[in-house]
């Protein structure tokens, strides 16, 4: 796989910030960064099968974002499959702070296989990474035009987040819920927004795989392919 620049590049990220902007996804804070000028940092890579610095590459890639305090998203245009995608976790997974790990059905549960992403950052914080992809398994929110990867690798810049966490929140994970709000007089509102927008997005058919934590949702034939690289049950 090789980084793209120029034109070709500029119309992968175009499609995919169109794709944010239009509310697909049903999150109002990702509308709303991707109509921001410059509030993304974009990455697009050539190929289908990963080469053997892919991981020092992307993490690389998400290392700049967050030291310009961006969330990164990386592009993969060329991936179109469930076998393709199979690849790229496995060539992710057991490389230098890359993990891989099977996520667990709470409701709606169906033969589908869950797949967690994590990364680590430099400042040694777990973050989530999210995943998109053109693949009728993934729930409707995560349906993109093109395979994609995404990560909030800085540090925790969310004060209001905690008036609406459901959970305790881990000391030692970072994910896109510790974004800086653009707008933060609106935050309470947009959050309750974008939770009813995901619930009217998913209720048909009912989904249980739009989750933070859940990266990738795959056919269950892949299930075999990726158990071998499953590192730990995912938290």
């Amino acid at each position: 796989m090789n980084v793209v620049i120029g034109p070709e590049a500029d119309s992968v990220v175009n499609v995919m910030r169109q794709y944010l902007r239009s509310g697909t996804t049903g999150c109002l804070f990702a509308a709303a960064y991707a109509a921001a000028k410059d509030a993304i940092q974009w990455g697009v890579w050539s190929g289908t099968s990963p080469s053997e610095s892919l991981h020092a590459g992307l993490s690389g890639f998400f290392t700049s974002a967050a030291q310009i305090l961006r969330p990164g998203i990386a592009v993969f245009p060329e991936i179109r499959t469930a076998d393709d995608l199979v690849g790229l976790l496995v060539g992710l997974a057991g490389k230098t702070g890359w993990s891989l790990s099977r996520d667990s059905w709470r409701k709606y549960a169906r033969d589908d296989e869950l797949v967690s992403l994590w990364w680590r950052t430099p400042a040694g914080l777990r973050t989530s990474v999210m995943g998109f992809a053109p693949l009728g398994s993934m729930p409707v929110t995560r349906r993109a035009p093109f395979l994609a990867i995404a990560a909030w690798a800085g540090p925790k810049l969310n004060p209001q987040k905690s008036t609406k966490m459901k959970t305790p929140d881990p000391s030692d994970e970072v994910g896109f819920v510790d974004l800086r709000p653009l707008q933060p007089e609106a935050y309470e509102k947009m959050w309750d927004a974008t939770r009813q927008r995901v619930k009217e997005l998913t209720a048909l058919p009912q989904e249980g795989a739009a989750r933070p934590s859940v990266a990738f949702c795959l056919p269950a034939a892949c299930a075999p392919l990726l158990a071998p690289y499953y590192l730990v049950p995912s938290v």
